[in-house]
């Protein structure tokens, strides 16, 4: 059985679950109202907060031993980008062992408007760093040029590789 899940603090995780999930005629929910236990896929998309992936530890434990485990992250950073995904993945590896799972990457939203306190105040420490640190690098330069405004970079096509590999295997 697939399960897609996702753990969601702004919409971005999860408008690319329910995406894909319609694609296979299924339904994403919220990993704080799912039961893994009988699942033999499970597709988990989590945004990236701080060097962790949002609700990735509640469901790497309550999937069966058994169950293939695909981990999307959701992000502002870009991917494409070697150095944006060594650190992402070993930001992941942190929770789960390398090798246990197939990792995707697809970029996300922020709306500044809607921040919490605690992220605002994230983003303000971030931006002040760059600007004394590295703000040569473009997506850098990016984040800083569009700081407190709202950043969209949600692409519903970067699901097309999922979806076939998740093809390949139901």
């Amino acid at each position: 059985m697939l399960k897609i899940v996702y753990s969601s603090v702004y919409g971005s995780s999860k408008a690319y679950a329910e995406a894909l999930a319609s694609r296979f005629g299924a339904i994403a929910e919220d990993v704080k109202d799912t039961e893994l236990g009988n699942a033999a896929i499970v597709v988990h998309f989590g945004g990236l907060y701080a060097g962790t992936v949002s609700g990735l530890k509640k469901v790497y434990r309550a999937i069966p031993e058994n169950a293939e485990l695909i981990v999307v992250t959701v992000g502002l950073a870009d991917p494409g980008y070697d150095d944006n995904k060594r650190k992402i993945e070993s930001d992941v590896s942190k929770i789960i062992p390398p090798g246990r799972a197939r990792l995707f990457h697809v970029r996300g939203r922020m709306d500044y408007s809607v921040l919490s306190a605690k992220h605002r105040a994230m983003m303000w420490m971030l931006v002040k760093w760059i600007k004394s640190h590295n703000y040569d690098d473009p997506q850098n330069r990016q984040l800083v040029e569009t700081y407190g405004d709202f950043i969209d970079f949600v692409d519903f096509g970067m699901l097309d590789d999922i979806e076939k590999y998740l093809k390949e295997r139901i």
